[in-house]
């Protein structure tokens, strides 16, 4: 695994979004794949939410969709709703299609 948990400390945090601002598919593609599974619980942290908003924004179609898909989990999302701030600011981004 690339990381342990690092996107939920705040060091971390800002690491991963250095990262992300490469820019860099290679980067981006192997951050969204270590999310992948965990998406719904770094959504509901405080700094982690900062790092899935990012890779909402920079990920290709296909990482974007596998990270909202995983947001939308009918099972997750009622606690999502609650604790989210990555939904809201999907809600505000989106633009009504994928």
């Amino acid at each position: 695994m690339l990381f342990r948990s690092p996107p939920s400390l705040c060091q971390g945090n800002y690491v991963v979004q250095y990262v992300l601002d490469l820019n860099d598919n290679r980067f981006i593609e192997a951050i969204v794949r270590q999310f992948l599974g965990n998406v719904s619980a770094l959504s509901a942290q405080k700094f982690s939410s900062n790092v899935v908003e990012k890779c909402i924004r920079v990920a290709d179609a296909s990482g974007r969709r596998a990270i909202i898909d995983e947001l939308l989990n009918k099972q997750r999302l009622e606690r999502l709703l609650r604790d989210s701030c990555v939904l809201v600011f999907l809600l505000l981004t989106s633009k009504g299609g994928s």
